[in-house]
This record gives structure tokens, C-alpha cells and sequence, in this order.
């Protein structure tokens, strides 16, 4: 019985194993298309170009940002970042790097991190420290581009014992 379990293991492994080169190297495209995406939404962030940061989400995309805000579809999302650019992140600047991708199917989970400074306080106008995040991304393809599908992005917390 062993026998017979180790050779339907190895008849698979084999099976696999030529495709596996050729799926880290799709693997690899992938992952510079979408680092091209996000520097499209980087570069409309520093604009404050808050229709192009929107136009990156499909039309029922969804964000919650790190303060806890929802935005659902693309046109919540468009009035989140507009609300967010006509305050706080109003002289702000973004730096994002893709950290990895994984492919499910045709669906990318991507894990970026990132940097927003130049925050300013909206009442008092002093200068707010940099908000290091990391960004947990569903993305699509849609007509040759990928799309954000949902976007999280979060703080880490520092933990209770100092680990």
C-alpha cells in the first residue's frame, strides 16, 4: 500500500514539477504588472489626483482604510480618498512596494508595504509622524489590467509582551 501511495506521490510531483518553472516565471510577470499598477496609484496619490486612485478599483470594488472607514464600489472609494486628500493627506506622499503576490486561479492576493508622509493636522497644521502600513490586496484582471478587487490597509500593533 505504501508503494502504491509513494508512486501516485511521485507520478504527480512529476506530473507538476516541468509546469512549476514556467508558473514561477508567469509568477514573476505578474508580480511586475502589478508593481506597475501600484506605482500608477502611487503617482495619482502624490498628485492627489484622488478619480485617477479610484479608477485602480473595479466598479464594485471595496476599501476599508486604517482609520476604519468603508467605502463600497468604486465611487465610495473615490469619495473616501477625496475626503482624505481635502484633509490630513492633503500634502501628503505615498510610497508603496509589492512584498509578494500569490496566485489563486486568475484572482492575486498581494501584501504591499508602504509609507505616507508629509501629514499635516487639518486644524492645527502640524506636521503628523510617517504611517507605516501594510496593505493586504485582492486584485482581478479586467480587460488586460489588474484591477484592486478589496483593499486593506492596517498598522501592526506592538505586542503586549514587547515580542
Amino acid at each position: 500500500m505504501k508503494i502504491i501511495t509513494v508512486s501516485i506521490l511521485l507520478f504527480a510531483w512529476l506530473a507538476v514539477a516541468p509546469g512549476s518553472a514556467t508558473a514561477a516565471a508567469g509568477g514573476q510577470q505578474q508580480r511586475q504588472e502589478i508593481q506597475a499598477r501600484i506605482d500608477e496609484f502611487t503617482a495619482a496619490w502624490n498628485r492627489h489626483d484622488t478619480e485617477q486612485m479610484s479608477a485602480l478599483w473595479t466598479e464594485d470594488g471595496d476599501l476599508i482604510n486604517p482609520f476604519g472607514r468603508k467605502a463600497e464600489g468604486r465611487d465610495e472609494v473615490r469619495r473616501l480618498f477625496a475626503d482624505e486628500h481635502a484633509g490630513v493627506m492633503k500634502q501628503s506622499k505615498h510610497e508603496m512596494k509589492v512584498a509578494s503576490v500569490r496566485m489563486v486561479g486568475e484572482v492575486a492576493l498581494v501584501d504591499m508595504d508602504s509609507t505616507v508622509t508629509g501629514m499635516r493636522n487639518p486644524e492645527s497644521g502640524a506636521d503628523l509622524p510617517p504611517l507605516k502600513l501594510h496593505i493586504f490586496a485582492v486584485m482581478t484582471k479586467q480587460d488586460g489590467k489588474w484591477m484592486i478587487l478589496s483593499a486593506r490597509p492596517y498598522s501592526y500593533l506592538e505586542h503586549p509582551e514587547g515580542e
